[in-house]
């Protein structure tokens, strides 16, 4: 699992490397490494509040589904007001690979919300990253970073 975990880790910094995205291996303020992520606790709901205040700076959040049984995400990413946070999320997949998906797909730009629904199967790990859309939206005021995982 760990190897698994590692090359498919390696293999989105590559992909985040060649897009010229932030670098995930960013070394101020804290979580900002997957090895260092918010456990997203096995409730039905988790909400909490960071910010991004540098070009360098990734908040990285990780949930299992440990239920044993597929569960659905809804994942909800509230920036702050004249500022364009977006995430990323890798989900390392039980039976092997990985399904990367990004906000841009649905940026709802400058103090918006974006929402996701994702679908994990038992012993799925889905890891989330927070990082600010451009060089102007870093900034010492608060996102909103929601996971509900009893969605149906």
């Amino acid at each position: 699992m760990k190897k698994r975990f590692k090359a498919a880790l390696l293999a989105s910094v590559s992909v985040m490397t060649i897009m010229g995205a932030q670098s995930a291996f960013a070394n101020i303020g804290v979580i900002d490494r997957p090895g260092e992520a918010h456990v997203i606790p096995a409730i039905e709901f988790m909400s909490t509040a960071y910010n991004i205040d540098s070009t360098n700076d990734n908040d990285w959040f990780v949930w299992t589904n440990n239920t044993g049984k597929a569960k659905y995400l809804e994942v909800q990413l509230t920036s702050p007001m004249g500022k364009n946070l977006d995430y990323q999320i890798i989900q390392l997949a039980s039976g092997g690979g990985i399904i990367n998906k990004n906000s841009a797909d649905n940026d709802a730009g400058k103090g918006g919300t974006e929402f996701l629904y994702l679908r994990t199967l038992p012993g799925d790990v889905v890891y989330f990253r927070v990082f600010a859309h451009t060089a102007l939206d870093i900034g010492t005021a608060p996102y909103t970073f929601a996971v509900w995982n009893d969605v149906t």
